[in-house]
């Protein structure tokens, strides 16, 4: 009498490792953008806790100095109000959004507030005036080995919201678009960036939705 002999399967065939691979391929295509979404946000999140701090930090400087914030650069030049704030925050990483590359610093100052020096009882509503924002460190003339000195943002040459409250429109700009999309600048957190506010608070906006005196301009009224 014949013994059959069995013998058992211990692995897989090729066309069940295929399969297997296949679905992984399929799922990890489905969770790719997931993931680098995530990613985005909270560099988005770290990027807003930066503008928050930076902002609180003028706050208090102006609680010590009679209710005046800051200006963009001294009078003699070099000293930037983010210099001026250092005594508040002792961190120079805040300066930097963790989505550029480098150590480029990238939040300027609105220069309706830093160009003349503004004291905090001069804004209609604290809470709708722009102090601070998130933008790209061209904008300030920063490089890895340098702040930049162009501090601002809103200004004449480097216009965000058109010529508004008497500042000059930069002849390549046109009145109705903003410094980031008509010159091929993106905003760089899911469409928007991070601003930091007179009254101390700060949010993520698109920049269209900002691109308004009511924001800009300290005494300007709003509804």
């Amino acid at each position: 009498m014949s013994r059959e002999m069995t013998v058992k399967r211990t692995g897989f065939t090729l066309i069940e490792l295929l399969v297997v691979i296949a679905i992984i391929s399929i799922l990890a295509s489905m969770l790719m953008p997931v993931f680098a979404r995530a990613r985005a946000k909270a560099r988005q999140t770290s990027c807003l806790s930066n503008v928050k701090q930076l902002t609180l930090s003028l706050k208090m400087y102006v609680q010590d100095y009679d209710e005046m914030f800051p200006y963009g650069e001294t009078a003699n030049a070099g000293t930037f109000w983010h210099q001026a704030i250092y005594p508040y925050t002792h961190n120079r990483q805040i300066m930097r959004c963790p989505d550029r590359r480098g150590m480029y610093v990238g939040y300027g100052y609105n220069w309706l507030v830093g160009a003349t020096g503004t004291s905090e009882g001069q804004f209609f509503d604290s809470a709708m005036k722009i102090l601070i924002g998130d933008v790209p460190p061209e904008c300030l003339g920063a490089t890895n080995g340098s702040p930049g000195t162009e501090w601002w943002i809103n200004d004449p040459g480097n216009d965000l919201c058109g010529a508004i409250g008497g500042t000059a429109q930069a002849a390549s700009e046109d009145a109705s678009t903003n410094c980031f999309t008509d010159i091929g600048r993106p905003q760089r957190h899911n469409d928007g960036c991070n601003w930091g506010y007179v009254d101390g608070h700060a949010k993520w906006a698109r920049e269209e939705s900002i691109d308004q005196a009511a924001f800009w301009v300290p005494a300007a009224v709003t509804e």
